[in-house]
């Protein structure tokens, strides 16, 4: 890579195992391919996505705990050699880096990468800091130089809470299908359930917090077990684990249901399972449902704001239930489980969500002829 190469930089907490820490490394992935020198700017060098990282990435470590405490690393990194572009996909992050541009005027074009509905999360939290999101949107986002919404309901969100200021918007889709991927899901499962010859896996992956509302999940699963053999696996992790390893007590399914913990390499486990099911109360855009149509899995999913809807065209590509109601989620998951699924469908609707032309929008905004 040349010093004349475009250079970017990716802002972000952390690369732990959420959608849009793997979103981030798929598209820096595929930036490098392209000859652009990225660099991921984190405030703590850790999480699994680091291994998935290009060989070419640098890595920053900022070495500071709490977001606010991160600005005068940020500052003395920006300084020493600016790239010529941010992006940032985490509320707090692109709050600090558009609040420091501001403060302290530093030579880069930001764009933001909003992931997730800024309204729930914001209602979701007890934190006071975190119920400031919408304020602090209203007030930073429109001084973006470009702003990714990863669905139409993210974006609608963030017309809701900006108002009548105009904002540099775009709608693209998350990065889901990538080479990796594809040459992923054909290794052999690692969980013994995909491999004994025994009854369908349901699975799901996703932290354990409220807006994943894997409790309903598994009290649709119960109710599914009622009327036939089926197994749950939960990939993921997080504080809710006793919560819902208790309720799986309680509901006298614990000898049907494995929560192994954060997959690395979930590919091959998620396309050998029967059925995908998500249950969250809202998303960003879900991720994991296009991976698993690109697995050739089919999918039950809650109709939540949003994304779940736009990846499943509004019901043709997988069916979609209420949010909360466990009678319904049972209900499609054993329609789901009784039809021969049409795999080659289901990828085919997966490979929309092709990393290199959602790249190559990014880079539109990124690296537009006038800054270059």
């Amino acid at each position: 890579m040349t010093s004349t190469s475009p250079r970017l930089a990716i802002f972000m907490s952390s690369l732990s195992g959420g959608g849009a820490e793997r979103a981030m490394v798929n598209l820096a992935n595929d930036f490098v391919s392209r000859g652009i020198a990225v660099e991921f700017i984190l405030m703590r060098r850790e999480g699994p996505y680091l291994a998935d990282l290009d060989s070419r990435i640098a890595v920053v470590d900022l070495g500071v705990r709490r977001m606010l405490l991160c600005l005068p690393a940020l500052h003395r990194h920006l300084s020493r050699n600016p790239p010529q572009v941010v992006l940032s996909a985490h509320f707090h992050a692109s709050d600090l880096l558009l609040a420091g541009r501001l403060l302290v005027g530093w030579p880069v074009r930001v764009v933001i990468s909003a992931q997730n509905m800024a309204s729930e999360l914001a209602a979701s939290k007890r934190n006071h800091r975190e119920r400031l999101f919408p304020m602090l949107i209203r007030w930073l986002f429109p001084r973006a130089d470009a702003l990714v919404a990863i669905s139409a309901g993210v974006a609608d969100d963030l017309r809701g809470i900006v108002g009548n200021r105009a904002l540099p918007l775009e709608v693209i889709h998350n990065p889901v299908v990538t080479p990796q991927l594809i040459a992923r899901m054909d290794d052999a499962p690692d969980h013994p359930w995909l491999l004994d010859g025994g009854p369908p896996v349901v699975m799901t992956m996703g932290r354990f917090v409220p807006q994943k509302d894997l409790g309903t999940l598994l009290e649709a699963f119960a109710m599914l077990v009622r009327e036939r053999p089926a197994r749950l696996l939960i990939a993921g992790d997080g504080e809710g684990r006793r919560a819902l390893e208790a309720q799986a007590r309680d509901l006298g399914i614990e000898d049907r249901v494995s929560m192994p913990g954060f997959i690395a390499n979930p590919y091959p486990t998620l396309s050998h399972a029967a059925v995908f099911a998500l249950s969250s109360r809202w998303e960003g855009f879900a991720n994991v449902v296009a991976e698993a149509l690109a697995c050739g899995v089919p999918v039950v999913s809650t109709d939540c704001p949003s994304g779940p809807a736009e990846i499943l065209g509004n019901g043709a590509y997988g069916r979609l239930v209420p949010i909360g109601d466990a009678a319904a989620l049972a209900q499609a998951l054993a329609a789901t489980l009784e039809e021969t699924p049409d795999r080659e469908r289901l990828r085919a609707r997966g490979r929309d969500f092709d990393v290199a032309p959602i790249a190559e929008r990014y880079l539109a905004l990124l690296f537009p002829p006038s800054s270059t």
